[in-house]
């Protein structure tokens, strides 16, 4: 990431023709006799290099009167920079310059720490502040989508309460560190992202390194849901296989709906399962059914957003085992207002990851990775979970925010992994297998002409899990067996 600053005599258009906004921020100095740059809400462990010679008045360079190599600014860019709107009054962090300087004149490196005082704005727009310093400079920042660069890993452990208390999760999930200092929850990190993710990005880099003071062994069997409780859940139902092979098994054609606009129920949120949290039902005879799906933690997220702009507002992607009782699903869905009790609680992931934390594996809103799936410790789903989605992660959230805002900490599912199968009627055949047992029954009618699958019993475990390229686990697997609820 870079910080690339230009003097005051280029124009903005000039400007954001250099700059991909994605991959930089654009800094302009208003002032020549200085060299200071604000830069808010940074952590306080980054230090801003500033490299190159300003040939602020006069040059000949790419962009005005600005030379190429300009003012170069080898940063540590993080969402947190920059949080000020136009006008306010800003005593947030500002980088003092050493001494002004006359305009072509070189400059020297410097190395300013960075305070982590916050502007009280809440805006995103261009900005501008006086620097407080040896020297007087007036900056103006642009901040793109670079600001969300911030791979990390989250999991809540639990402590008794409600909302549990974060960790930092190292990336091989072998060790974890509280997140004390900065943020007691996810909830007050989603609330204030901007400036508390690089706080805990820097936790996380630490942590990374090995050199993390109070770091302990991380225990998947500690953690809650990463989000216990949240403001919404919202699931949707974008592998279209899945729809079409219950639908095939009673003879039923997919509606042409189905390929136009993305399916999604609200489900409840107040009581969100951790990963290794018993599925607790009342009775066998209710269908318990298993469901392996991916989900997104979103930031706010405005009424009517663009399918494309939608996607800047995932903050984090979690595993989801959906539990269905799929023997009360068609009475609920016959009264024409949803599920409610067919649907008990969802479970997630133990570790909840940024975008960044993936690599090329997340691509235009789609995880482009397998999913594992075992009942009983056999494995019985390994399908692909970017191929085949019919609608990306920005569509199912432009989707829900059609007619409404949607608030930091909601979260989204993709629906039930699934892959198409081969063949013609009873010839065929689905390799890469399954992952919720209606589809499995609904294989056995396609099939055989009858169903051979039962749901899962008292005592059934699932086990669902996602690994990188590399083998190792991402976001440490969701654990869980069935249990009788007068047995709990």
């Amino acid at each position: 990431m870079e910080l690339v600053a230009a003097s005051s005599c280029c124009s903005w258009l000039e400007l954001l023709k250099t700059c991909v906004l994605s991959e930089e921020i654009a800094v302009a100095l208003g002032a020549s006799d200085a060299l200071a740059t604000c830069v808010l809400g940074a952590s306080e462990t980054s230090r801003l290099a500033v490299l190159g010679e300003s040939t602020a008045e006069g040059g000949t360079g790419d962009v005005g009167g600005f030379d190429g190599l300009g003012l170069l600014a080898a940063f540590k860019v993080v969402e947190g920079a920059g949080r000020s709107g136009a006008g306010c009054n800003c005593k947030s962090t500002v980088a003092a310059c050493e001494g002004a300087r006359e305009p072509g004149e070189s400059t020297r490196a410097l190395k300013l720490p960075l305070s982590n005082q916050r502007c009280a704005s809440n805006t995103t727009k261009v900005s501008s502040h006086r620097a407080v310093g040896q020297g007087r400079c007036g900056a103006f920042i642009i901040w793109g989508s670079a600001l969300n660069q911030t791979p990390m890993k989250l999991a809540t452990y639990k402590d008794g309460s409600r909302d549990g208390q974060l960790v930092v999760v190292s990336r091989d999930l072998s060790t974890a560190h509280y997140a004390t200092g900065i943020a007691q929850t996810l909830q007050q990190v989603l609330d204030d992202w901007n400036f508390l993710s690089p706080q805990l990005q820097d936790l996380s880099h630490t942590l990374n390194q090995g050199k993390a003071r109070h770091a302990f062994p991380f225990d998947p069997a500690m953690c809650m849901a990463p989000l216990p409780r949240a403001y919404q859940w919202l699931d949707g139902s974008v592998y279209l296989n899945h729809a079409r092979l219950v639908r095939q098994a009673r003879g039923a054609e997919l509606p042409e709906s189905y390929l136009k606009e993305p399916m999604m129920y609200q489900g409840g949120s107040d009581d969100l399962s951790g990963p290794q949290d018993p599925i607790v039902a009342v009775s066998e005879a209710h269908g318990i059914d298993f469901e392996a799906e991916i989900a997104v933690v979103t930031s706010d997220v405005p009424m009517g957003v663009d399918a494309n702009q939608a996607l800047d507002a995932v903050r984090l992607l979690m595993l989801v085992n959906d539990v269905s009782l799929r023997h009360l699903i068609p009475d609920e869905l016959a009264k024409g207002f949803g599920f409610v009790q067919s649907k008990p609680a969802t479970a997630f992931s133990p570790v909840a990851v940024t975008p960044d934390e993936l690599g090329e594996a997340w691509t235009h809103g789609r995880l482009n990775l397998s999913l594992q799936t075992a009942w009983n410790e056999r494995t019985v789903g390994l399908c692909d979970t970017g191929p085949e989605m019919q609608f990306h992660f920005g569509e199912l959230i432009a989707h829900a925010a059609k007619t409404r805002r949607l608030r930091a900490g909601t979260i989204l599912g993709s629906g039930t992994v699934s892959n198409q199968g081969s063949g013609q009627g009873a010839q065929m055949s689905w390799p890469k297998g399954y992952h919720c047992i209606a589809e499995k029954r609904a294989m056995d009618m396609i099939q055989d002409g009858q169903v051979h699958t039962d749901f899962m019993k008292f005592g059934d475990t699932v086990h669902i899990e996602m690994k990188g390229k590399d083998g190792q686990s991402i976001f440490g697997a969701i654990h869980q067996e069935v249990r009788q609820a007068n047995a709990v």
